[in-house]
Protein backbone atom coordinates (compact mmCIF):
# COMPACT_ATOMS: atom_id res chain seq x y z
CA UNK A 1 0.00 0.00 0.00
CA UNK A 2 1.20 3.49 -1.30
CA UNK A 3 2.01 6.01 2.24
CA UNK A 4 -0.38 8.51 0.51
CA UNK A 5 -3.69 6.04 0.86
CA UNK A 6 -4.36 6.83 4.71
CA UNK A 7 -5.56 4.89 7.53
CA UNK A 8 -8.95 5.34 7.83
CA UNK A 9 -11.34 2.98 5.30
CA UNK A 10 -12.02 5.47 2.09
CA UNK A 11 -14.98 3.14 1.48
CA UNK A 12 -17.27 5.06 3.96
CA UNK A 13 -16.69 8.69 5.22
CA UNK A 14 -15.25 8.79 8.62
CA UNK A 15 -18.20 11.11 10.24
CA UNK A 16 -21.42 10.71 9.17
CA UNK A 17 -22.94 13.66 7.16
CA UNK A 18 -19.11 14.22 6.18
CA UNK A 19 -18.36 16.49 2.68
CA UNK A 20 -15.34 16.51 0.64
CA UNK A 21 -14.04 19.64 -0.13
CA UNK A 22 -10.97 20.49 -3.18
CA UNK A 23 -7.99 22.98 -1.39
CA UNK A 24 -5.82 24.57 -3.91
CA UNK A 25 -2.49 24.80 -2.99
CA UNK A 26 0.49 26.66 -3.98
CA UNK A 27 3.10 24.76 -6.41
CA UNK A 28 4.96 21.69 -5.32
CA UNK A 29 2.96 21.63 -1.91
CA UNK A 30 0.21 19.07 -2.01
CA UNK A 31 2.41 16.22 0.31
CA UNK A 32 2.74 18.91 2.58
CA UNK A 33 -0.81 20.38 2.77
CA UNK A 34 -1.40 16.31 3.06
CA UNK A 35 0.71 15.86 6.21
CA UNK A 36 -0.67 19.37 7.63
CA UNK A 37 -4.22 17.99 7.02
CA UNK A 38 -3.69 14.86 9.19
CA UNK A 39 -1.62 16.25 11.70
CA UNK A 40 -4.39 18.31 12.75
CA UNK A 41 -7.30 15.40 11.97
CA UNK A 42 -9.12 16.52 8.85
CA UNK A 43 -8.85 13.07 6.66
CA UNK A 44 -7.95 13.97 3.47
CA UNK A 45 -6.79 12.21 -0.23
CA UNK A 46 -4.08 13.20 -2.15
CA UNK A 47 -4.27 11.18 -5.94
CA UNK A 48 -1.08 10.36 -6.95
CA UNK A 49 0.09 8.97 -10.52
CA UNK A 50 3.30 7.41 -11.80
CA UNK A 51 4.30 7.41 -15.23
CA UNK A 52 4.54 3.55 -17.00
CA UNK A 53 7.75 2.09 -18.35
CA UNK A 54 8.19 -1.48 -19.57
CA UNK A 55 12.15 -0.23 -19.37
CA UNK A 56 13.75 -2.87 -17.18
CA UNK A 57 16.93 -0.71 -16.87
CA UNK A 58 14.42 2.40 -16.42
CA UNK A 59 14.58 4.38 -13.12
CA UNK A 60 10.86 4.15 -11.88
CA UNK A 61 9.24 7.25 -12.46
CA UNK A 62 8.50 9.69 -9.34
CA UNK A 63 5.07 9.44 -7.78
CA UNK A 64 3.68 12.72 -8.03
CA UNK A 65 0.07 14.35 -7.71
CA UNK A 66 -2.63 13.15 -10.12
CA UNK A 67 -3.75 16.60 -9.98
CA UNK A 68 -1.46 19.20 -9.40
CA UNK A 69 -1.95 21.57 -6.74
CA UNK A 70 -4.90 20.19 -5.74
CA UNK A 71 -6.11 17.58 -3.08
CA UNK A 72 -9.08 16.64 -0.99
CA UNK A 73 -10.15 17.38 2.53
CA UNK A 74 -13.67 15.61 4.41
CA UNK A 75 -15.44 18.09 6.90
CA UNK A 76 -18.25 17.76 9.08
CA UNK A 77 -21.12 20.11 7.87
CA UNK A 78 -21.84 22.87 10.55
CA UNK A 79 -17.81 22.83 11.74
CA UNK A 80 -15.66 25.73 10.50
CA UNK A 81 -13.46 25.32 7.61
CA UNK A 82 -11.38 28.48 7.84
CA UNK A 83 -8.49 26.87 10.05
CA UNK A 84 -7.65 25.07 6.69
CA UNK A 85 -7.39 28.48 5.07
CA UNK A 86 -4.45 29.20 7.77
CA UNK A 87 -2.28 26.01 6.70
CA UNK A 88 1.20 26.29 5.48
CA UNK A 89 0.88 25.98 1.40
CA UNK A 90 -3.43 26.12 1.64
CA UNK A 91 -4.50 28.86 -1.07
CA UNK A 92 -7.56 28.84 -1.06
CA UNK A 93 -11.08 26.26 -1.34
CA UNK A 94 -12.71 25.45 -4.65
CA UNK A 95 -15.93 27.40 -4.92
CA UNK A 96 -18.10 28.30 -7.49
CA UNK A 97 -18.05 31.55 -9.33
CA UNK A 98 -17.80 34.78 -6.70
CA UNK A 99 -19.65 32.21 -3.66
CA UNK A 100 -17.05 32.11 -0.83
CA UNK A 101 -18.52 28.87 -0.03
CA UNK A 102 -16.61 25.76 -0.83
CA UNK A 103 -18.04 24.18 -3.78
CA UNK A 104 -18.80 20.34 -2.13
CA UNK A 105 -17.30 17.37 -4.38
CA UNK A 106 -20.42 14.64 -4.93
CA UNK A 107 -19.32 11.57 -3.01
CA UNK A 108 -18.94 9.42 -6.54
CA UNK A 109 -16.28 11.33 -7.56
CA UNK A 110 -14.34 10.59 -4.51
CA UNK A 111 -15.57 6.86 -4.56
CA UNK A 112 -13.67 6.67 -8.16
CA UNK A 113 -10.66 7.85 -7.66
CA UNK A 114 -10.39 5.81 -4.15
CA UNK A 115 -11.43 2.37 -6.10
CA UNK A 116 -8.72 3.60 -9.10
CA UNK A 117 -5.91 4.29 -6.36
CA UNK A 118 -6.99 0.76 -4.43
CA UNK A 119 -6.63 -1.51 -7.56
CA UNK A 120 -3.27 0.04 -7.70
CA UNK A 121 -2.05 -0.57 -4.80
CA UNK A 122 -2.50 3.49 -3.83
CA UNK A 123 -1.21 4.59 -7.26
CA UNK A 124 -2.65 5.59 -10.53
CA UNK A 125 -0.32 4.70 -13.46
CA UNK A 126 -0.24 6.61 -16.24
CA UNK A 127 0.28 4.61 -19.54
CA UNK A 128 1.27 5.86 -23.11
CA UNK A 129 -1.66 6.57 -25.51
CA UNK A 130 -1.38 4.85 -28.41
CA UNK A 131 -0.09 6.48 -31.42
CA UNK A 132 -1.41 5.64 -34.87
CA UNK A 133 1.14 5.34 -37.90
CA UNK A 134 1.08 8.62 -39.90
CA UNK A 135 0.68 11.16 -36.66
CA UNK A 136 2.66 14.30 -36.34
CA UNK A 137 4.73 13.94 -33.60
CA UNK A 138 7.33 15.89 -31.74
CA UNK A 139 10.42 14.76 -30.11
CA UNK A 140 10.46 16.33 -26.47
CA UNK A 141 13.96 15.47 -24.51
CA UNK A 142 17.30 14.29 -26.16
CA UNK A 143 19.18 15.76 -29.31
CA UNK A 144 16.65 16.05 -31.39
CA UNK A 145 14.26 18.22 -29.05
CA UNK A 146 12.31 20.19 -30.55
CA UNK A 147 12.21 17.74 -34.22
CA UNK A 148 9.00 17.48 -35.48
CA UNK A 149 7.77 14.13 -37.35
CA UNK A 150 6.06 11.55 -38.61
CA UNK A 151 5.13 8.90 -36.36
CA UNK A 152 5.73 5.15 -38.12
CA UNK A 153 5.92 2.51 -35.23
CA UNK A 154 7.33 1.77 -31.75
CA UNK A 155 8.40 -1.23 -29.65
CA UNK A 156 9.27 -1.97 -26.07
CA UNK A 157 12.21 0.47 -26.27
CA UNK A 158 12.64 2.64 -28.95
CA UNK A 159 9.74 4.79 -31.34
CA UNK A 160 10.54 5.08 -34.85
CA UNK A 161 9.54 9.05 -36.95
CA UNK A 162 10.15 9.86 -40.41
CA UNK A 163 12.25 13.17 -38.91
CA UNK A 164 13.07 16.04 -41.79
CA UNK A 165 16.73 16.28 -40.98
CA UNK A 166 19.20 19.09 -43.23
CA UNK A 167 16.58 18.95 -45.74
CA UNK A 168 15.79 14.86 -46.23
CA UNK A 169 13.39 12.96 -44.70
CA UNK A 170 15.06 10.38 -42.62
CA UNK A 171 14.16 7.32 -40.61
CA UNK A 172 15.09 8.23 -36.93
CA UNK A 173 14.97 5.71 -33.60
CA UNK A 174 14.40 7.62 -29.99
CA UNK A 175 13.82 5.65 -26.80
CA UNK A 176 9.85 5.66 -26.06
CA UNK A 177 8.81 8.57 -24.29
CA UNK A 178 10.21 11.18 -25.69
CA UNK A 179 7.80 11.29 -29.00
CA UNK A 180 4.39 13.21 -27.85
CA UNK A 181 1.52 14.12 -30.95
CA UNK A 182 1.30 17.18 -31.77
CA UNK A 183 -2.09 18.92 -30.54
CA UNK A 184 -2.18 16.51 -27.59
CA UNK A 185 -2.09 18.23 -24.48
CA UNK A 186 -1.15 14.90 -22.50
CA UNK A 187 0.29 12.01 -23.83
CA UNK A 188 -0.81 9.67 -20.88
CA UNK A 189 -3.90 8.36 -19.88
CA UNK A 190 -4.33 7.16 -16.61
CA UNK A 191 -5.09 3.59 -15.70
CA UNK A 192 -5.14 1.32 -12.99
Amino acid sequence: MSPHMKEFNYTTPPWPESRWLTIYTKPRAEFVVSNNLEERGYPSLLPVCQRYTKRRDAKPAPIRPLFPRYLFVNVVPGVSWYPILSLSGVTSLLSLGTSSTPSVLPDSVIAELIQRLSDGGGVITLRPKKIKAGTRCQVTAGPLAGHVGLFVDSDEDRTRLMLDILGRSSLTVVPNGVVHPIGSQSADQPTS
